[in-house]
């Protein structure tokens, strides 16, 4: 793989990057085109500009993963991530004053011998700049403090007297911000003088037991947010006062019966913490979801629904949030309403890692080009907007919820529907769960193995076969188990989808590719097409002969490891659906029980539900739940049925039969209700032959 790290600070306007080079690698910079209003030629000074680029072969994988930057801009932090044959490299780079952008390990005391084959971790930055905190070696922990300003480590922190602790920020005074393991404390630590202050949510909040998901610091540390799945709080360190921001339950209300709840995330924060975006999205379905922007320090909250945008990205002192969408960047302003297009920059699927700077007047982000066919190229780029009043508005795609209203308003949980129509199930599924196994005859099997087998477990449907073989290895080692796959699609042209990208071709005999690649951390795979079926082994801590054995030992097998006992499989007579559709027969055999599990699908177009039914010899783990019930049948098999999940089992003491829906939250009422379901389920329970 041909690959080259180019470390580039652009002095030269954009406009100029277009210069011949010579060398095998290019720096592109060009590749960002005009939007569709044609904003570029406006401003010829204001194009992106490269700070870093990388290449990498396509068959690869890189990506930008954290992008930090103080106030001004004027220090970046940030790391990638490559990742070549299933083996993944993270790295860290900084850039600040007027050095060029460089490897963190560079700014470390640590030797190359303790820096090799190691990731830097606990990177933070000050919000001036001046602090950056890493551990790029084992000689680094807890971590050390580096001065960009005096250029050389000024602090080494070996430990914290409390172990649970763990970093999430640093400020321009040095001062350490941290959070506990158990994610319900979050503390202020001063290095010089070992002084540590401690916020418990818990006993701020008054809800026991409440922890955060995330949390956010702003205003050098003065200012923290933390949200729960439920509620969004800012704490100020200063005073210890925490002010709740936001709170699910009124929605949860709005909304019961219709959704398992509403969930907040996606939190934006400004660095003088006074803007906030949350989002709030129903955790089951799509009855509900809502953008929300909040002037703290004004206590208003503007919420929109309908949002024709992909993300909020970022939001700067003044309250300007960066949103992406609809091919293109725009500012949006939160107290004021408008919305203009950045031009000279179009987003796409990897524009990503999007940084304003406090002042609204510098943007960072990271986005990917095409070099050549096998050549891509990922970028660091800055771009001013320091003319960003003068940006074309754009009406704001999204709708104005009013949630006064919206709160206010009383949901019914009455339906119309009095029950559903049973109707005959015509076609044999036993017919079906035995072509599945027939089929499985077309499929070749290994028998030659580099440990003794333990057991075998197949899983079969119409166009796929697993075989997983356990092995009996006789010392503690990887080699225990490997998976044969087996799948065939007639109806696609293309056959072997089934043989990754970064496997290679190592041999071909009897007209038949053989791709193989043994992998950094010991994993190994083979895969071939043979007679229109794509095969793959795999397992790990095998060589590349023992795997080559495994497939020349293949061939089809005369006999089935045991009769497919159909005659004892009792199967629904009747449904709910006119226009049955049955797919997806499946059939597994558990080779130290010598028993069989059978699964088909049911379904109609016409109705919002979905049934899969389970044929098995376990029993299931919730029957024992507290929020089972056993139901009353027409038979003597027995019955039990969960109305969380909205699945009843019967047993005849031989087989467990399993009737599970799938169904959304929001359909639940159309179908009459989770009662008119559950009288569905003892019907079809009732039919069962």
């Amino acid at each position: 793989m041909r690959k080259m790290l180019l470390l580039i600070l652009m002095l030269l306007l954009f406009a100029a990057c277009s210069t011949d080079d010579t060398s095998e690698k290019k720096d592109h910079t060009d590749g960002h085109a005009s939007s569709d209003n044609g904003e570029r030629q406006n401003y010829p000074d204001h194009l992106p500009e490269s700070l870093f680029s990388y290449e990498y072969d396509s068959e690869d994988d890189y990506e930008f993963r954290s992008l930090y930057s103080s106030l001004d801009g004027s220090t970046i932090l940030f790391t990638t991530e490559e990742e070549i044959k299933r083996e993944r490299e993270k790295t860290a780079y900084v850039k600040y004053g007027k050095n060029d952008v460089i490897n963190l390990k560079e700014l470390s005391n640590a030797s190359e011998a303790d820096l090799e084959d190691r990731n830097c971790t606990r990177l933070h930055l000050s919000p001036n700049g001046q602090y950056i905190t890493f551990s790029c070696s084992l000689d680094e922990r807890m971590f050390v403090v580096y001065d960009t300003e005096q250029e050389e480590i000024v602090h080494h922190e070996e430990s914290l007297d409390d172990p649970a602790l763990r970093m999430f920020g640093i400020t321009d005074n040095m001062d350490v911000l941290l959070e506990n393991i158990d994610r319900d404390t979050v503390a202020i630590y001063t290095p010089e003088t070992a002084q540590l202050k401690e916020f418990n949510l818990p006993e701020l909040s008054g809800v026991p037991d409440e922890t955060f998901e995330s949390v956010y610091a702003a205003n050098n540390g003065q200012t923290i947010i933390l949200n729960t799945f439920s509620r969004l709080y800012v704490l100020d360190t200063k005073s210890g006062d925490l002010e709740e921001i936001a709170d699910v339950k009124p929605y949860e209300e709005r909304f019961k019966g219709e959704t398992e709840g509403i969930r907040l995330s996606d939190i934006k924060v400004s660095p003088n913490g006074k803007y906030l975006f949350y989002r709030l999205d129903d955790i089951s379905s799509d009855i509900y979801q809502s953008y929300n922007f909040v002037n703290v320090e004004q206590g208003e909250t503007e919420s929109f629904t309908d949002f024709g945008y992909d993300f909020v990205e970022t939001i700067d002192n003044n309250g300007n949030a960066v949103i992406k969408g609809l091919g293109n960047l725009f500012l949006y302003q939160i107290d004021s309403g408008q919305n203009r297009i950045i031009p000279n920059v179009e987003s796409g699927v990897y524009t990503d890692e999007i940084t304003l700077t406090s002042d609204g007047k510098t943007l960072f982000f990271a986005d990917r080009q095409n070099v050549s066919d096998d050549t891509e190229a990922y970028h660091l780029y800055r771009l001013t907007l320091e003319e960003a009043k003068k940006y074309e508005k754009v009406d704001f795609q999204a709708t104005k919820e009013d949630r006064d209203k919206l709160l206010s308003e009383v949901q019914s949980t009455s339906s119309n529907k009095e029950g559903f129509t049973f109707y005959p199930v015509e076609g044999d599924v036993s017919d079906m769960f035995n072509d599945v196994w027939e089929r499985s005859k077309h499929v070749l099997y290994p028998s030659v193995f580099p440990e003794q087998i333990s057991l075998v477990n197949h899983y079969l449907g119409l166009k796929r076969v697993t075989q997983e073989i356990k092995l009996d290895a006789t010392e503690l080692t990887q080699r225990r188990l490997i998976n044969v796959y087996a799948a065939s699609y007639p109806d696609k042209e293309r056959k072997d989808f089934c043989i990754d990208n970064d496997l290679e071709l190592v041999e071909t005999k009897d007209g038949v590719d053989y791709f193989f690649y043994l992998f950094y951390n010991d994993e190994v795979e083979l895969a071939f097409v043979k007679d229109d079926w794509c095969y793959s082994i795999e397992g790990k801590g095998f060589t590349k002969e023992e795997m080559f054995d495994i497939a020349n030992s293949m061939g089809k097998r005369e006999n089935k490891p045991a009769d497919v006992p159909l005659d004892t499989v009792k199967l629904p007579t009747k449904l709910p659906f006119k226009d049955v559709i049955i797919k997806n027969p499946r059939v597994a055999h558990h080779g130290r029980t010598d028993k069989y599990v059978f699964s088909v699908e049911y379904e109609d177009h016409s109705i919002p539900l979905k049934i899969t039914y389970v044929v098995g010899y376990q029993e299931p783990s919730f029957i024992d739940n507290d929020e089972t019930m056993e139901v009353e049948l027409t038979h003597s098999m027995k019955g039990f049925y969960n109305e969380k999940w909205l699945q009843l089992y019967i047993t005849d003491g031989t087989n467990y039969y399993g009737i599970e829906t799938d169904v959304e939250i929001k359909d639940i009422k159309e179908l009459g209700g989770k009662e008119t379901i559950k009288e569905a389920l003892i019907e079809i329970a009732n039919s069962v032959e």
